[in-house]
This record gives structure tokens, C-alpha cells and sequence, in this order.
């Protein structure tokens, strides 16, 4: 009798021991989150932009008053932000690339998870015109002055980095004439309208995208902290860390560069402005209105 209880502990201590060898703590959350940061892969990251030094005097300026009936949208803007994001990101992109004519940028003709949101938004889209733009005598030493007011200084020339910037090869280039400026700045601007196809892309097919979330996370902290948010540089430089915002400066800038555009007949429905919405949504609208005077 004594022999079997011997021989059943032994048995259980064996399998103890087993058990607490091939034991493992379960996995902390930061372990989690850490893991999949390194394995997610932003397909638009949105560029390192050098802000101008903030001017408060320019609030003053683009103060207003009430919406005048010019300005009032004559269809309701999305109430999910999924959807105003989606519009905000696909009309950035068809503006950008009327700045490129020889851009290869396809058409947004079919998204699976915005299916009636593409639809709609083709009945009141107006066709934008292609603009024939020129960056050869647009700067003078590329100092980081320039690389301030210039946001397509700040374009990374690879596609899954922030670096190297336009400006960084700008500089280290050799017997530097206008025309290679010009030949490096569209070949930024083509890497990131297809960065930015990229992404649309990838919220057609799943629903979501990296700085979809941003987006989002930037919603949901300025309802909570309005405080962090007021005028200022910093607060800019938060905003900017969206990407549809940021992309409001650098086509700002970019219209500044135009030679000239082919026309068509204007639309009879008012196109909606969705990245002032964006701002809107993000209560950034005095960033907006700032961007406007700035660049």
C-alpha cells in the first residue's frame, strides 16, 4: 500500500514539474502592444513638416463672424467619422494630383466598405482641372526658413520612411539647377499621392488604415481636453500629425506654385470643402482658417 502512494506522488510530482517547465506568464499589455507596433506597417506615414514660427497676429486677421449663405454646405456632411475621413482622404487625393499631369494616379471607382459613400460622392464631385505646376525658381537656399514655409521641402522621398526629406537631397546635390529641383519635388509629390492612394486603398478593403486612427484618437482627445488644444504652435503641431489635416497645408502651398490650369464648366451642385470639415470635426477651425494666411 505504502509502495502505490509512493508511486502516485511521484507521478504528481512529476507532472508539477512538468507543467511548471513548459509554464509561461501570460503576456503584459505592453508586450502586446509592443509586438504588434513593430509588425504594423503604416502604408502612409505622414511626413515630418517644419511649422513657421506661430503668429498670433494672424488669428486676428482670420477671425470671422457668422457662416455667410456662400459658405453653408448644401448637403449634410457624414456624422461618422469613418466616412468624413474616407471623403477628406479621397478628395485630397483628387486634388493632388491634378498637380502632376504626368502622374500615373488611378481612379477611385470601386470600395467595397464605402460603396454608397464612393457613389455619392461621384454625383456632386466636380472634375478638377489639371494644373501645370513649377517648382524651378520657387526658393532661394533652402534654409530651414524655407523648409518652414514650404511643406513640399518636407516630403520624404521613399515611401515607407520620413527620410530622406526633398530638402536633405536638394541640399547634397551637386551643379544643384532649377530643373532638378524641379525634377526632385515631382518626384516626392508622386511618391506621396501614391502613398495616399495607398491608403485609400487599404480603407476600401478593410474599413480602417493606421491614420485612420489617429484621426479618430485626435477626436476623442480634443472633446475630452479642449484646453490642450487653444491656439498656439504646439496645439498646430498635434493636428498636424493627422493626415488629412496636414495635407491641407501642402496643397495650399502647392496652388501657390501654379502656372496656369485648363478650365471646365462650373458645376451646378457646390462641391463640399470635406478637409474644412475635417477641422470642423477636429474643432481645428482656426487652424484651417490659419493655414489659409500662412502658406
Amino acid at each position: 500500500m505504502k509502495k502505490v502512494n509512493f508511486l502516485v506522488i511521484s507521478t504528481l510530482l512529476l507532472g508539477v514539474a512538468s507543467c511548471s517547465s513548459n509554464y509561461k506568464r501570460p503576456e503584459s499589455f505592453e508586450s502586446k502592444m509592443a509586438r504588434f507596433s513593430s509588425q504594423d506597417i503604416n502604408k502612409n506615414k505622414v511626413p515630418n513638416y517644419v511649422l513657421p514660427d506661430f503668429d498670433y497676429n494672424k488669428l486676428k486677421v482670420t477671425k470671422r463672424g457668422p457662416a455667410s449663405a456662400g459658405d453653408e454646405l448644401n448637403f449634410d456632411i457624414p456624422r461618422s467619422n469613418k466616412k468624413l475621413y474616407f471623403l477628406g482622404l479621397l478628395g485630397q487625393y483628387n486634388s493632388m494630383k491634378t498637380f502632376l499631369t504626368q502622374a500615373y494616379a488611378p481612379e477611385v471607382n470601386i470600395c467595397p466598405n464605402f460603396h454608397t459613400t464612393l457613389l455619392n460622392h461621384k454625383e456632386v464631385a466636380s472634375k478638377n482641372p489639371f494644373t501645370n505646376s513649377n517648382f524651378r525658381n520657387r526658393y532661394t537656399n533652402f534654409s530651414e526658413e524655407e523648409v518652414k514655409n514650404y511643406p513640399e521641402l518636407s516630403l520624404p522621398m521613399t515611401a515607407d520612411s520620413t527620410s530622406p526629406r526633398v530638402v536633405d537631397i536638394l541640399r547634397n546635390t551637386k551643379n544643384l539647377t532649377h530643373e532638378k529641383t524641379n525634377a526632385v519635388i515631382t518626384k516626392a509629390l508622386r511618391i506621396h499621392i501614391k502613398k495616399t492612394y495607398d491608403e485609400i486603398y487599404e480603407l476600401c478593403d478593410t474599413g480602417t488604415s493606421e491614420n485612420y486612427y489617429i484621426f479618430e484618437n485626435m477626436i476623442t482627445a480634443v472633446n475630452k481636453d479642449a484646453h490642450k488644444f487653444t491656439p498656439g504652435k504646439e496645439s498646430l503641431k498635434k493636428f498636424f500629425k493627422v493626415t488629412v489635416f496636414s495635407n491641407i497645408a501642402l496643397m495650399k502651398s502647392l496652388k501657390n506654385a501654379h502656372i496656369n490650369s485648363s478650365r471646365f464648366p462650373a458645376s451646378a451642385i457646390k462641391q463640399v470643402d470635406y478637409s474644412k470639415a475635417i477641422s470642423s470635426r477636429m474643432k481645428a477651425n482656426w487652424a484651417y482658417d490659419y493655414i489659409q494666411e500662412s502658406y
